[in-house]
């Protein structure tokens, strides 16, 4: 945080904002999905391997992008969006 403090607060406030959603999206599967990615990320950070954090941080965007986007496609094709 040191030296982006006010970068650190916007995305502070978006994570708080986003909770609601998150809850929606995300479910039990994914929440352990994501542990396992956090604790490659957060590995390859100790083994100080730049190129293992990039890969690993691309994959969990990637496997969040995915979530993302299939619930969206699923709620616009779902019957209860078509009221």
């Amino acid at each position: 945080r040191a030296g982006l403090p006010r970068i650190c607060h916007m995305i502070d406030l978006l994570w708080q904002n986003s909770e609601a959603y998150r809850g929606l999206i995300f479910g039990p599967e994914w929440s352990r999905l994501a542990h396992e990615d956090h604790r490659a990320i957060l590995e390859a950070c100790k083994a100080r391997d730049a190129d293992r954090v990039i890969a690993a941080q691309e994959r969990h965007k990637a496997k969040a992008m995915e979530t993302i986007t299939e619930y969206l496609r699923d709620a616009e094709t779902s019957p209860s969006s078509e009221s």
